[in-house]
Protein backbone atom coordinates (compact mmCIF):
# COMPACT_ATOMS: atom_id res chain seq x y z
CA UNK A 1 0.00 0.00 0.00
CA UNK A 2 1.30 3.48 -0.87
CA UNK A 3 2.30 5.76 1.99
CA UNK A 4 1.20 9.35 2.45
CA UNK A 5 4.32 10.86 0.86
CA UNK A 6 4.01 8.67 -2.24
CA UNK A 7 0.32 9.56 -2.57
CA UNK A 8 1.16 13.26 -2.24
CA UNK A 9 3.65 12.96 -5.09
CA UNK A 10 1.07 11.14 -7.21
CA UNK A 11 -1.50 13.79 -6.32
CA UNK A 12 0.87 16.46 -7.56
CA UNK A 13 1.28 14.54 -10.84
CA UNK A 14 -2.49 14.33 -11.21
CA UNK A 15 -3.02 18.03 -10.46
CA UNK A 16 -0.28 19.08 -12.87
CA UNK A 17 -2.12 17.23 -15.63
CA UNK A 18 -5.29 19.23 -14.88
CA UNK A 19 -3.81 22.71 -15.15
CA UNK A 20 -4.41 23.18 -18.85
CA UNK A 21 -7.97 21.90 -18.46
CA UNK A 22 -8.58 24.38 -15.65
CA UNK A 23 -7.20 27.20 -17.82
CA UNK A 24 -9.46 26.22 -20.72
CA UNK A 25 -12.51 26.24 -18.45
CA UNK A 26 -11.54 29.59 -16.92
CA UNK A 27 -11.37 31.04 -20.43
CA UNK A 28 -14.86 29.66 -21.16
CA UNK A 29 -16.16 31.25 -17.95
CA UNK A 30 -14.83 34.62 -19.14
CA UNK A 31 -15.71 34.35 -22.82
CA UNK A 32 -18.03 31.46 -23.69
CA UNK A 33 -18.80 32.71 -27.18
CA UNK A 34 -15.14 32.86 -28.21
CA UNK A 35 -14.54 29.39 -26.74
CA UNK A 36 -17.60 27.84 -28.35
CA UNK A 37 -17.00 29.37 -31.79
CA UNK A 38 -13.41 28.09 -31.73
CA UNK A 39 -14.64 24.59 -30.84
CA UNK A 40 -17.15 24.65 -33.69
CA UNK A 41 -14.55 25.88 -36.19
CA UNK A 42 -12.27 23.01 -35.18
CA UNK A 43 -15.10 20.46 -35.45
CA UNK A 44 -16.13 21.59 -38.95
CA UNK A 45 -12.55 21.66 -40.27
CA UNK A 46 -11.71 18.25 -38.82
CA UNK A 47 -14.82 16.50 -40.14
CA UNK A 48 -15.45 18.20 -43.48
CA UNK A 49 -14.32 15.10 -45.39
CA UNK A 50 -16.44 12.57 -43.50
CA UNK A 51 -19.64 11.07 -44.83
CA UNK A 52 -21.64 13.37 -42.54
CA UNK A 53 -19.43 16.37 -43.37
CA UNK A 54 -20.04 16.00 -47.09
CA UNK A 55 -23.74 15.33 -46.51
CA UNK A 56 -24.21 18.61 -44.63
CA UNK A 57 -21.57 20.73 -46.37
CA UNK A 58 -19.33 21.39 -43.38
CA UNK A 59 -16.62 22.84 -45.62
CA UNK A 60 -18.87 25.72 -46.65
CA UNK A 61 -20.08 26.72 -43.18
CA UNK A 62 -18.49 29.93 -41.95
CA UNK A 63 -20.30 30.91 -38.74
CA UNK A 64 -22.27 29.60 -35.77
CA UNK A 65 -25.52 30.91 -37.25
CA UNK A 66 -24.66 29.29 -40.59
CA UNK A 67 -24.14 25.98 -38.78
CA UNK A 68 -27.51 26.30 -37.03
CA UNK A 69 -29.30 27.19 -40.24
CA UNK A 70 -27.83 24.47 -42.47
CA UNK A 71 -27.16 21.48 -40.21
CA UNK A 72 -30.38 19.91 -38.91
CA UNK A 73 -30.85 18.85 -35.32
CA UNK A 74 -30.11 15.17 -34.92
CA UNK A 75 -31.46 12.36 -32.76
CA UNK A 76 -30.69 8.72 -32.17
CA UNK A 77 -33.07 7.80 -34.98
CA UNK A 78 -31.24 10.04 -37.45
CA UNK A 79 -27.74 8.78 -36.55
CA UNK A 80 -28.53 5.10 -35.90
CA UNK A 81 -27.77 3.96 -39.46
CA UNK A 82 -24.41 5.77 -39.44
CA UNK A 83 -23.58 4.32 -36.02
CA UNK A 84 -24.34 0.85 -37.33
CA UNK A 85 -21.84 1.40 -40.16
CA UNK A 86 -19.24 2.44 -37.60
CA UNK A 87 -20.04 -0.59 -35.41
CA UNK A 88 -19.38 -2.71 -38.49
CA UNK A 89 -15.83 -1.33 -38.65
CA UNK A 90 -16.21 1.56 -41.11
CA UNK A 91 -14.25 4.71 -40.23
CA UNK A 92 -14.75 8.29 -41.42
CA UNK A 93 -18.54 8.17 -41.22
CA UNK A 94 -19.33 10.79 -38.57
CA UNK A 95 -15.84 11.72 -37.38
CA UNK A 96 -12.46 11.78 -39.08
CA UNK A 97 -10.98 10.67 -35.76
CA UNK A 98 -10.65 6.92 -35.29
CA UNK A 99 -13.43 5.26 -33.29
CA UNK A 100 -11.67 3.42 -30.46
CA UNK A 101 -14.66 1.78 -28.76
CA UNK A 102 -18.36 2.12 -27.98
CA UNK A 103 -20.23 2.92 -24.78
CA UNK A 104 -23.74 1.71 -24.00
CA UNK A 105 -26.24 4.20 -22.74
CA UNK A 106 -27.86 3.08 -19.49
CA UNK A 107 -31.01 2.18 -21.37
CA UNK A 108 -34.49 3.50 -21.99
CA UNK A 109 -37.77 2.14 -23.21
CA UNK A 110 -36.17 1.81 -26.64
CA UNK A 111 -33.29 -0.20 -25.19
CA UNK A 112 -29.61 0.69 -24.73
CA UNK A 113 -27.85 2.52 -27.57
CA UNK A 114 -24.22 2.22 -28.63
CA UNK A 115 -22.37 5.55 -28.66
CA UNK A 116 -19.08 5.67 -30.62
CA UNK A 117 -16.06 7.04 -28.76
CA UNK A 118 -13.04 8.70 -30.35
CA UNK A 119 -9.90 10.20 -28.86
CA UNK A 120 -11.35 13.65 -29.56
CA UNK A 121 -14.50 12.87 -27.57
CA UNK A 122 -12.46 11.44 -24.69
CA UNK A 123 -10.30 14.58 -24.73
CA UNK A 124 -13.46 16.66 -24.40
CA UNK A 125 -14.44 14.63 -21.33
CA UNK A 126 -10.91 15.22 -19.98
CA UNK A 127 -11.49 18.97 -20.26
CA UNK A 128 -14.58 18.83 -18.09
CA UNK A 129 -13.38 16.28 -15.55
CA UNK A 130 -9.98 17.94 -15.25
CA UNK A 131 -11.56 21.34 -14.55
CA UNK A 132 -13.72 19.70 -11.86
CA UNK A 133 -10.68 18.02 -10.28
CA UNK A 134 -8.78 21.30 -10.25
CA UNK A 135 -11.69 22.97 -8.47
CA UNK A 136 -11.88 20.13 -5.93
CA UNK A 137 -8.18 20.65 -5.20
CA UNK A 138 -8.81 24.37 -4.69
CA UNK A 139 -11.75 23.74 -2.34
CA UNK A 140 -10.16 20.81 -0.47
CA UNK A 141 -6.37 21.31 -0.23
CA UNK A 142 -4.50 18.04 0.17
CA UNK A 143 -7.35 15.97 -1.24
CA UNK A 144 -5.24 14.39 -3.98
CA UNK A 145 -2.72 13.10 -1.44
CA UNK A 146 -5.43 10.82 -0.01
CA UNK A 147 -6.98 7.53 -1.13
CA UNK A 148 -10.02 7.48 -3.40
CA UNK A 149 -13.00 5.23 -4.07
CA UNK A 150 -14.68 5.36 -7.46
CA UNK A 151 -17.73 3.14 -7.91
CA UNK A 152 -16.79 -0.30 -9.19
CA UNK A 153 -19.94 -2.30 -9.90
CA UNK A 154 -19.89 -6.04 -10.30
CA UNK A 155 -19.35 -6.60 -14.01
CA UNK A 156 -22.34 -7.71 -16.06
CA UNK A 157 -21.69 -10.59 -18.45
CA UNK A 158 -22.40 -9.45 -22.02
CA UNK A 159 -21.02 -9.52 -25.52
CA UNK A 160 -18.28 -6.89 -25.39
CA UNK A 161 -17.67 -6.46 -29.12
CA UNK A 162 -19.68 -4.97 -31.97
CA UNK A 163 -20.37 -7.03 -35.09
CA UNK A 164 -17.32 -5.30 -36.59
CA UNK A 165 -15.10 -6.29 -33.67
CA UNK A 166 -14.89 -2.95 -31.84
CA UNK A 167 -14.77 -2.99 -28.04
CA UNK A 168 -17.88 -2.07 -26.05
CA UNK A 169 -17.38 -0.47 -22.65
CA UNK A 170 -14.60 1.00 -20.54
CA UNK A 171 -12.70 -0.64 -17.71
CA UNK A 172 -13.77 1.94 -15.14
CA UNK A 173 -14.61 5.64 -14.72
CA UNK A 174 -10.92 6.64 -14.64
CA UNK A 175 -10.86 6.22 -18.44
CA UNK A 176 -12.52 9.66 -18.53
CA UNK A 177 -9.22 11.08 -17.20
CA UNK A 178 -6.07 11.99 -19.09
CA UNK A 179 -3.39 9.29 -19.25
CA UNK A 180 -1.24 10.89 -16.52
CA UNK A 181 -4.20 11.56 -14.24
CA UNK A 182 -5.58 8.07 -14.79
CA UNK A 183 -2.29 6.43 -13.88
CA UNK A 184 -1.91 8.60 -10.78
CA UNK A 185 -5.52 8.01 -9.71
CA UNK A 186 -5.26 4.24 -10.12
CA UNK A 187 -2.29 4.18 -7.73
CA UNK A 188 -4.40 5.64 -4.90
CA UNK A 189 -7.59 3.63 -5.41
CA UNK A 190 -8.87 2.16 -2.15
CA UNK A 191 -10.56 -0.81 -3.87
CA UNK A 192 -8.61 -2.91 -6.42
CA UNK A 193 -10.03 -2.86 -9.92
CA UNK A 194 -10.25 -6.66 -10.14
CA UNK A 195 -13.03 -6.58 -7.51
CA UNK A 196 -15.45 -5.74 -10.34
CA UNK A 197 -14.69 -9.12 -11.92
CA UNK A 198 -15.97 -11.13 -8.94
CA UNK A 199 -18.57 -13.64 -10.08
CA UNK A 200 -21.04 -13.36 -7.20
CA UNK A 201 -22.58 -10.25 -5.57
CA UNK A 202 -21.67 -11.53 -2.10
CA UNK A 203 -18.00 -11.94 -2.98
CA UNK A 204 -17.92 -8.54 -4.74
CA UNK A 205 -19.50 -6.87 -1.71
CA UNK A 206 -17.23 -8.61 0.82
CA UNK A 207 -14.04 -7.61 -1.00
CA UNK A 208 -15.27 -4.05 -1.53
CA UNK A 209 -16.14 -3.59 2.14
CA UNK A 210 -12.88 -5.08 3.42
CA UNK A 211 -10.87 -2.84 1.08
CA UNK A 212 -12.83 0.26 2.11
CA UNK A 213 -12.40 -0.51 5.81
CA UNK A 214 -8.66 -0.94 5.27
CA UNK A 215 -8.40 2.50 3.61
CA UNK A 216 -7.62 4.61 6.68
CA UNK A 217 -6.68 7.62 4.50
CA UNK A 218 -9.80 7.57 2.31
CA UNK A 219 -10.39 11.17 1.21
CA UNK A 220 -12.72 11.07 -1.79
CA UNK A 221 -15.72 8.95 -2.77
CA UNK A 222 -17.22 9.19 -6.27
CA UNK A 223 -20.33 7.18 -7.07
CA UNK A 224 -23.22 7.88 -9.41
CA UNK A 225 -26.34 7.00 -7.44
CA UNK A 226 -26.28 7.92 -3.72
CA UNK A 227 -27.99 4.60 -3.00
CA UNK A 228 -24.93 2.73 -4.35
CA UNK A 229 -22.83 3.97 -1.44
CA UNK A 230 -25.75 3.75 1.02
CA UNK A 231 -26.25 0.05 0.27
CA UNK A 232 -22.55 -0.59 0.91
CA UNK A 233 -22.70 1.28 4.21
CA UNK A 234 -25.82 -0.62 5.26
CA UNK A 235 -24.10 -3.93 4.50
CA UNK A 236 -21.06 -2.76 6.43
CA UNK A 237 -23.27 -1.85 9.39
CA UNK A 238 -25.02 -5.24 9.31
CA UNK A 239 -21.76 -7.22 9.10
CA UNK A 240 -19.52 -4.96 11.18
CA UNK A 241 -18.23 -7.52 13.73
CA UNK A 242 -17.17 -10.01 11.05
CA UNK A 243 -15.66 -7.28 8.86
CA UNK A 244 -13.70 -5.79 11.74
CA UNK A 245 -12.36 -9.25 12.57
CA UNK A 246 -10.93 -9.43 9.05
CA UNK A 247 -8.82 -6.26 9.48
CA UNK A 248 -5.22 -6.20 10.74
CA UNK A 249 -5.03 -5.55 14.51
CA UNK A 250 -3.75 -1.96 14.21
CA UNK A 251 -6.44 -0.94 11.74
CA UNK A 252 -9.12 -2.75 13.74
CA UNK A 253 -8.11 -0.77 16.82
CA UNK A 254 -8.33 2.52 14.86
CA UNK A 255 -11.81 1.63 13.60
CA UNK A 256 -13.05 0.61 17.04
CA UNK A 257 -11.77 3.87 18.52
CA UNK A 258 -13.49 5.90 15.81
CA UNK A 259 -16.78 4.07 16.28
CA UNK A 260 -16.60 4.54 20.05
CA UNK A 261 -15.83 8.24 19.65
CA UNK A 262 -18.81 8.84 17.33
CA UNK A 263 -21.15 6.44 19.10
CA UNK A 264 -22.39 4.88 15.88
CA UNK A 265 -21.29 3.96 12.37
CA UNK A 266 -20.64 7.09 10.33
CA UNK A 267 -18.28 7.80 7.46
CA UNK A 268 -16.38 10.15 9.77
CA UNK A 269 -15.90 7.35 12.33
CA UNK A 270 -14.40 5.06 9.68
CA UNK A 271 -12.54 7.61 7.54
CA UNK A 272 -11.68 10.75 9.52
CA UNK A 273 -9.86 12.25 6.52
CA UNK A 274 -12.80 11.92 4.11
CA UNK A 275 -13.20 15.35 2.45
CA UNK A 276 -16.06 14.97 -0.01
CA UNK A 277 -18.61 12.50 -1.41
CA UNK A 278 -19.61 13.05 -5.05
CA UNK A 279 -22.95 11.65 -6.27
CA UNK A 280 -26.18 12.53 -8.05
CA UNK A 281 -28.41 14.79 -5.94
CA UNK A 282 -31.03 16.25 -8.28
CA UNK A 283 -34.47 15.15 -9.50
CA UNK A 284 -35.30 11.58 -8.41
CA UNK A 285 -31.82 11.06 -6.92
CA UNK A 286 -32.66 13.69 -4.32
CA UNK A 287 -34.99 11.17 -2.65
CA UNK A 288 -32.04 8.85 -1.99
CA UNK A 289 -29.99 11.43 -0.10
CA UNK A 290 -31.66 10.92 3.32
CA UNK A 291 -30.56 7.28 3.30
CA UNK A 292 -26.95 8.31 2.70
CA UNK A 293 -27.12 11.23 5.12
CA UNK A 294 -27.94 8.80 7.93
CA UNK A 295 -24.26 7.80 7.77
CA UNK A 296 -22.84 11.30 7.16
CA UNK A 297 -22.53 13.99 9.83
CA UNK A 298 -20.12 16.65 8.51
CA UNK A 299 -18.61 15.43 5.23
CA UNK A 300 -19.83 17.52 2.26
CA UNK A 301 -21.94 15.74 -0.37
CA UNK A 302 -21.26 17.41 -3.71
CA UNK A 303 -23.92 16.97 -6.43
CA UNK A 304 -22.43 15.69 -9.67
CA UNK A 305 -22.73 17.67 -12.84
CA UNK A 306 -24.95 16.53 -15.69
CA UNK A 307 -23.05 13.82 -17.57
CA UNK A 308 -24.52 11.66 -20.32
CA UNK A 309 -22.91 8.83 -22.25
CA UNK A 310 -22.90 11.22 -25.20
CA UNK A 311 -21.15 14.06 -23.42
CA UNK A 312 -20.60 16.27 -20.38
CA UNK A 313 -23.09 19.10 -20.02
CA UNK A 314 -22.10 20.59 -16.66
CA UNK A 315 -19.39 20.18 -14.04
CA UNK A 316 -19.56 20.88 -10.29
CA UNK A 317 -17.91 24.03 -8.97
CA UNK A 318 -17.68 24.10 -5.19
CA UNK A 319 -20.09 26.59 -3.64
CA UNK A 320 -21.67 27.37 -7.02
CA UNK A 321 -23.32 24.27 -8.51
CA UNK A 322 -23.27 22.63 -11.92
CA UNK A 323 -21.72 25.07 -14.39
CA UNK A 324 -22.05 24.49 -18.14
CA UNK A 325 -19.03 22.51 -19.37
CA UNK A 326 -18.43 24.91 -22.25
CA UNK A 327 -14.74 24.18 -22.79
CA UNK A 328 -15.31 20.67 -24.17
CA UNK A 329 -18.28 20.29 -26.50
CA UNK A 330 -20.27 22.75 -28.59
CA UNK A 331 -23.48 23.36 -26.63
CA UNK A 332 -26.81 24.78 -27.80
CA UNK A 333 -29.88 25.15 -25.61
CA UNK A 334 -33.49 24.64 -26.67
CA UNK A 335 -36.03 26.60 -24.62
CA UNK A 336 -38.67 24.00 -23.69
CA UNK A 337 -41.33 26.73 -23.87
CA UNK A 338 -40.32 27.59 -27.47
CA UNK A 339 -38.83 24.39 -28.90
CA UNK A 340 -39.11 25.53 -32.54
CA UNK A 341 -37.11 28.72 -31.95
CA UNK A 342 -33.42 28.92 -32.84
CA UNK A 343 -31.48 27.33 -29.96
CA UNK A 344 -29.48 29.66 -27.74
CA UNK A 345 -25.73 29.73 -27.36
CA UNK A 346 -24.44 28.85 -23.90
CA UNK A 347 -23.96 32.46 -22.78
CA UNK A 348 -27.53 33.52 -23.58
CA UNK A 349 -29.61 31.52 -21.08
CA UNK A 350 -31.99 33.39 -18.77
CA UNK A 351 -32.21 32.67 -15.07
CA UNK A 352 -35.26 30.50 -14.34
CA UNK A 353 -35.52 29.17 -17.89
CA UNK A 354 -35.77 25.44 -18.59
CA UNK A 355 -33.80 24.04 -21.51
CA UNK A 356 -32.74 20.88 -23.27
CA UNK A 357 -29.32 20.66 -24.89
CA UNK A 358 -27.94 19.97 -28.37
CA UNK A 359 -24.42 18.51 -28.36
CA UNK A 360 -21.78 18.71 -31.07
CA UNK A 361 -18.91 16.46 -30.04
CA UNK A 362 -15.66 14.83 -31.05
CA UNK A 363 -17.32 11.56 -32.07
CA UNK A 364 -19.04 13.38 -34.94
CA UNK A 365 -22.49 13.81 -33.42
CA UNK A 366 -23.69 17.21 -34.65
CA UNK A 367 -26.51 19.09 -32.91
CA UNK A 368 -27.49 15.86 -31.16
CA UNK A 369 -30.61 16.27 -29.04
CA UNK A 370 -30.45 15.18 -25.42
CA UNK A 371 -33.69 15.15 -23.50
CA UNK A 372 -32.63 16.26 -20.04
CA UNK A 373 -34.64 19.16 -18.64
CA UNK A 374 -32.11 21.69 -17.27
CA UNK A 375 -33.07 24.76 -15.27
CA UNK A 376 -30.79 27.81 -15.31
CA UNK A 377 -30.31 28.84 -11.66
CA UNK A 378 -28.05 31.81 -12.36
CA UNK A 379 -24.56 32.38 -13.72
CA UNK A 380 -20.93 31.75 -12.83
CA UNK A 381 -19.05 34.40 -14.73
CA UNK A 382 -20.70 34.31 -18.15
CA UNK A 383 -21.70 30.63 -17.95
CA UNK A 384 -25.08 29.31 -16.74
CA UNK A 385 -25.44 27.26 -13.56
CA UNK A 386 -27.67 24.30 -14.44
CA UNK A 387 -29.78 21.88 -12.42
CA UNK A 388 -31.14 18.60 -13.80
CA UNK A 389 -34.94 18.46 -13.41
CA UNK A 390 -35.89 15.22 -15.16
CA UNK A 391 -36.23 13.64 -18.57
CA UNK A 392 -38.27 15.08 -21.42
CA UNK A 393 -38.16 12.01 -23.66
CA UNK A 394 -39.60 9.48 -21.22
CA UNK A 395 -43.22 9.75 -22.23
CA UNK A 396 -46.16 7.52 -21.48
CA UNK A 397 -49.03 7.59 -23.95
CA UNK A 398 -51.89 5.20 -23.22
CA UNK A 399 -54.72 7.05 -24.98
CA UNK A 400 -53.04 10.19 -26.36
CA UNK A 401 -52.39 11.95 -23.02
CA UNK A 402 -48.55 12.06 -23.32
CA UNK A 403 -47.38 12.20 -19.70
CA UNK A 404 -43.64 12.97 -19.37
CA UNK A 405 -41.17 12.01 -16.66
CA UNK A 406 -40.54 15.70 -16.02
CA UNK A 407 -44.27 16.22 -15.29
CA UNK A 408 -44.26 13.33 -12.83
CA UNK A 409 -41.04 14.60 -11.23
CA UNK A 410 -42.54 18.04 -10.64
CA UNK A 411 -45.76 16.56 -9.27
CA UNK A 412 -43.97 14.41 -6.68
CA UNK A 413 -41.08 16.71 -5.77
CA UNK A 414 -42.51 17.59 -2.35
CA UNK A 415 -43.22 13.97 -1.36
CA UNK A 416 -40.21 12.72 0.60
CA UNK A 417 -40.16 8.92 0.46
CA UNK A 418 -37.30 6.43 -0.14
CA UNK A 419 -38.75 5.21 -3.43
CA UNK A 420 -41.50 5.99 -5.94
CA UNK A 421 -42.08 5.01 -9.55
CA UNK A 422 -45.00 5.75 -11.86
CA UNK A 423 -45.88 3.11 -14.44
CA UNK A 424 -48.59 3.27 -17.14
CA UNK A 425 -50.93 0.28 -17.27
CA UNK A 426 -52.80 -0.40 -20.50
CA UNK A 427 -55.58 -2.20 -18.66
CA UNK A 428 -58.44 -2.49 -18.98
CA UNK A 429 -58.96 -0.17 -17.27
CA UNK A 430 -56.09 2.04 -18.50
CA UNK A 431 -54.48 4.03 -15.71
CA UNK A 432 -51.20 5.02 -14.04
CA UNK A 433 -49.92 3.14 -11.01
CA UNK A 434 -47.80 4.87 -8.38
CA UNK A 435 -45.49 2.36 -6.69
CA UNK A 436 -44.41 4.10 -3.50
CA UNK A 437 -42.56 3.14 -0.34
CA UNK A 438 -45.08 4.53 2.14
CA UNK A 439 -47.98 3.51 4.36
CA UNK A 440 -51.29 2.77 2.57
CA UNK A 441 -52.70 6.11 3.77
CA UNK A 442 -49.65 8.10 2.67
CA UNK A 443 -49.58 6.23 -0.65
CA UNK A 444 -53.21 7.16 -1.33
CA UNK A 445 -52.49 10.78 -0.47
CA UNK A 446 -49.51 10.82 -2.86
CA UNK A 447 -51.67 9.32 -5.63
CA UNK A 448 -54.18 12.14 -5.13
CA UNK A 449 -51.38 14.72 -5.39
CA UNK A 450 -50.17 13.13 -8.64
CA UNK A 451 -53.70 12.91 -10.04
CA UNK A 452 -54.28 16.59 -9.32
CA UNK A 453 -51.01 17.59 -10.96
CA UNK A 454 -51.67 15.47 -14.06
CA UNK A 455 -54.99 17.27 -14.51
CA UNK A 456 -52.93 20.31 -15.52
CA UNK A 457 -52.07 18.31 -18.65
CA UNK A 458 -55.09 19.04 -20.90
CA UNK A 459 -54.82 15.72 -22.77
CA UNK A 460 -54.78 13.79 -19.50
CA UNK A 461 -57.70 15.82 -18.17
CA UNK A 462 -59.73 15.18 -21.32
CA UNK A 463 -58.95 11.45 -21.22
CA UNK A 464 -60.13 11.28 -17.61
CA UNK A 465 -63.27 13.23 -18.44
CA UNK A 466 -64.07 10.91 -21.33
CA UNK A 467 -63.56 7.83 -19.17
CA UNK A 468 -60.54 6.64 -21.18
CA UNK A 469 -58.35 6.64 -18.09
CA UNK A 470 -59.03 5.71 -14.49
CA UNK A 471 -57.55 7.72 -11.62
CA UNK A 472 -53.98 7.08 -10.48
CA UNK A 473 -53.80 3.97 -8.30
CA UNK A 474 -51.39 3.79 -5.35
CA UNK A 475 -49.39 0.61 -4.72
CA UNK A 476 -47.45 0.61 -1.42
CA UNK A 477 -44.16 -1.29 -1.71
CA UNK A 478 -41.38 -2.36 0.64
CA UNK A 479 -37.67 -2.18 -0.17
CA UNK A 480 -38.51 -0.57 -3.49
CA UNK A 481 -35.08 0.65 -4.56
CA UNK A 482 -33.42 -2.73 -4.02
CA UNK A 483 -36.14 -4.45 -6.10
CA UNK A 484 -35.92 -1.74 -8.76
CA UNK A 485 -32.16 -2.24 -9.08
CA UNK A 486 -32.49 -6.04 -9.12
CA UNK A 487 -35.03 -5.88 -11.96
CA UNK A 488 -32.88 -3.57 -14.09
CA UNK A 489 -29.79 -5.70 -13.48
CA UNK A 490 -31.78 -8.67 -14.80
CA UNK A 491 -32.31 -6.57 -17.93
CA UNK A 492 -28.51 -6.23 -18.30
CA UNK A 493 -27.65 -2.93 -16.59
CA UNK A 494 -24.70 -2.48 -14.22
CA UNK A 495 -25.65 -1.56 -10.68
CA UNK A 496 -23.56 1.60 -10.61
CA UNK A 497 -25.14 2.87 -13.84
CA UNK A 498 -28.76 2.53 -12.72
CA UNK A 499 -30.47 5.89 -12.36
CA UNK A 500 -33.53 6.63 -10.24
CA UNK A 501 -36.54 7.45 -12.37
CA UNK A 502 -39.96 9.01 -11.87
CA UNK A 503 -41.60 7.24 -14.82
CA UNK A 504 -40.91 3.96 -16.60
CA UNK A 505 -42.96 2.44 -19.41
CA UNK A 506 -41.37 -1.00 -19.44
CA UNK A 507 -43.38 -4.06 -18.47
CA UNK A 508 -42.87 -6.23 -15.44
CA UNK A 509 -42.82 -3.68 -12.63
CA UNK A 510 -45.84 -5.08 -10.81
CA UNK A 511 -44.12 -8.43 -10.44
CA UNK A 512 -40.68 -6.95 -9.74
CA UNK A 513 -41.81 -4.58 -6.98
CA UNK A 514 -44.34 -6.71 -5.15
Amino acid sequence: MLGGLARSVLGAVSLASHRWQARAFAEAVRSPQRTQHALLKRFLAANAGTVAGRRHGYAGLTSFSDFQAKVPRSSWESVAADVDRIAGGEQGVLSADEVTHFERTSGSTAGPKLIPYTRSLIREFHLGVGAWFADLARAHPGLWGLQQYWSLSQAVARNDRTHGGLRIGIEDDTEYLSAAARWATQQVMAVPHDVSKERTPDRWRARTLQALLAAKDLGFVSVWSPSFFTVLLEALEAQLPELLAGQPPARRAELEQGLARHGRLTVEALWPRLRVISCWADASARLQLPGLQRFVTTTPIQPKGVVATEGMISLPIDGVGGVAAASGHVLEFVDVESPAATPLEVGALREGGVYSVLLTTGNGFARYQLHDALRCLGHHGALPVLRFEGRLDKTADLVGEKVTAAEVERALQTIAVPFRLVVPEAGPPARYRLFIEASPEAAQAAARVLEGALHRNPQYRDARGLGQLEAVAAVPVHDGWRKYVAHLMQLGLKQGDIKPAALDTRDGWGEALR
